[in-house]
Protein backbone atom coordinates (compact mmCIF):
# COMPACT_ATOMS: atom_id res chain seq x y z
CA UNK A 1 0.00 0.00 0.00
CA UNK A 2 1.28 3.30 -0.22
CA UNK A 3 2.16 5.93 2.28
CA UNK A 4 1.12 8.97 -0.02
CA UNK A 5 -1.67 11.06 1.63
CA UNK A 6 -4.18 12.84 0.06
CA UNK A 7 -7.48 14.44 0.73
CA UNK A 8 -10.71 15.25 -1.04
CA UNK A 9 -11.73 18.48 -1.28
CA UNK A 10 -14.67 20.56 -3.05
CA UNK A 11 -13.70 22.79 -5.89
CA UNK A 12 -14.60 26.30 -5.63
CA UNK A 13 -14.60 28.73 -8.21
CA UNK A 14 -11.14 30.20 -7.16
CA UNK A 15 -9.62 26.86 -8.17
CA UNK A 16 -11.02 27.20 -11.96
CA UNK A 17 -8.02 27.90 -13.89
CA UNK A 18 -5.99 25.11 -12.05
CA UNK A 19 -9.08 22.60 -13.01
CA UNK A 20 -8.96 24.21 -16.49
CA UNK A 21 -5.02 23.15 -16.59
CA UNK A 22 -6.12 19.68 -15.69
CA UNK A 23 -8.88 19.23 -17.86
CA UNK A 24 -6.76 20.50 -20.88
CA UNK A 25 -3.75 18.23 -19.98
CA UNK A 26 -5.83 15.40 -19.40
CA UNK A 27 -9.18 15.58 -20.81
CA UNK A 28 -9.84 17.75 -23.68
CA UNK A 29 -7.21 16.80 -25.99
CA UNK A 30 -7.90 12.86 -25.19
CA UNK A 31 -11.69 12.73 -25.36
CA UNK A 32 -12.56 10.46 -28.45
CA UNK A 33 -15.51 13.07 -29.43
CA UNK A 34 -13.46 15.69 -28.85
CA UNK A 35 -11.01 14.40 -31.25
CA UNK A 36 -13.45 13.02 -33.80
CA UNK A 37 -15.21 16.13 -34.53
CA UNK A 38 -11.20 17.59 -34.49
CA UNK A 39 -13.09 20.21 -31.47
CA UNK A 40 -9.68 21.50 -30.76
CA UNK A 41 -8.49 21.81 -34.41
CA UNK A 42 -6.47 19.58 -36.58
CA UNK A 43 -3.37 19.18 -34.25
CA UNK A 44 -5.27 19.11 -31.28
CA UNK A 45 -3.82 22.30 -29.97
CA UNK A 46 -5.94 24.70 -30.05
CA UNK A 47 -8.79 25.94 -27.39
CA UNK A 48 -12.87 25.43 -27.28
CA UNK A 49 -13.75 28.86 -25.41
CA UNK A 50 -17.28 27.81 -25.01
CA UNK A 51 -16.06 24.06 -23.61
CA UNK A 52 -13.69 26.27 -21.23
CA UNK A 53 -16.52 28.60 -20.23
CA UNK A 54 -18.98 25.68 -19.40
CA UNK A 55 -16.79 24.21 -17.20
CA UNK A 56 -16.45 26.81 -15.15
CA UNK A 57 -19.27 27.74 -15.17
CA UNK A 58 -21.02 24.75 -13.46
CA UNK A 59 -18.00 24.51 -10.52
CA UNK A 60 -20.51 26.20 -7.95
CA UNK A 61 -22.69 23.37 -9.10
Amino acid sequence: MSDEEYQIVKVTPKDGEKILDHLRKFFFREEPLNIDIKLLGERGDETCEELENYCIETIPE
